[in-house]
């Protein structure tokens, strides 16, 4: 699997692909991975993570960690159309769901 994977093919992910796919590339990590299952975190979700809400309940996840999902959620918003391709994505599921921003 290219890495990162296309993020059209991540947000597909389930809690259980994502779950193996960050600790297959960051095992020292599968404590924290494994809180994001527990808590159903899947591709779409992580997506939407952001600094506050790993800092707070139920994750209270610490800082360097913190900066290592940060920087593989840039590095997918950032893969060519990969930017536009998540706002777009970000505009269906608001109008899809009715969210009002």
């Amino acid at each position: 699997m290219v890495f990162p994977p296309p993020l059209k093919e991540f947000i597909k992910f389930d809690k259980v692909v994502l779950y193996d796919f960050l600790v297959d590339r960051k095992p020292r990590y599968e404590i924290y991975f494994k809180k994001m299952k527990e808590q159903m975190i899947d591709g779409e979700i992580f997506m939407l993570l952001n600094k506050q809400n790993l800092k707070d309940f139920p994750f209270r996840f610490p800082d360097g960690f913190i900066l290592l999902i940060e920087d593989l959620i840039k590095k997918f918003k950032s893969q060519e159309g990969g930017k536009e391709s998540y706002k777009t994505y970000v505009a269906k599921a608001t109008a899809q769901y009715k969210i009002i921003k």
